[in-house]
């Protein structure tokens, strides 16, 4: 398996930092925000303001979503 992925270092090494990177923000995101009971603003834009609310689960979930689809 080590041979097949030799020559393609580059596109090996991105698509592992491409699966990691989102892990360590969810994992961030959970310290950062565990203490927090209230709601979490998820999605704001300026024109229509708060679009929608959530919890740290959802947040979570949202990152595991992106993380994994």
């Amino acid at each position: 398996m080590y041979r097949l992925l030799l020559p393609h270092r580059v596109p090996v090494a991105l698509l592992a930092a491409s699966g990691i990177f989102p892990i360590v923000g969810m994992v961030w995101a959970y310290f950062a925000l565990r203490g927090i009971n209230q709601p979490l603003v998820v999605h704001f834009t300026e024109r229509t303001g708060i679009t929608e609310v959530g919890t740290l689960s959802y947040i979570l979930l949202l990152g595991a979503f992106w993380t994994f689809a």
